[in-house]
């Protein structure tokens, strides 16, 4: 499993009251636009349950088919 990684500005750091190692989540609306909020223990708990039901598609094999979407 590979950790995706990004850099968010001081600013919206400052905001969201992000500390070094919290997680995030992108949330793209139906108009297309992309919000970023600090994931919630719930988020979490969720996210952590549906990984292991992903596990079939994370392969070296996927990520060449996928790797242009």
């Amino acid at each position: 499993m590979t950790n995706g990684q990004a850099t968010v500005p001081l600013r919206v750091r400052q905001r969201l009251k992000l500390k070094p190692g919290d997680t995030v989540i992108f949330e793209e609306s139906k108009a297309g636009t992309v919000g970023i909020r600090k994931a919630l223990p719930l988020d979490l708990e969720f996210l952590s349950a549906m990984e292991e039901s992903l596990s079939e598609w994370n392969s070296e094999n996927d990520d060449r088919a996928y790797k242009d979407l």
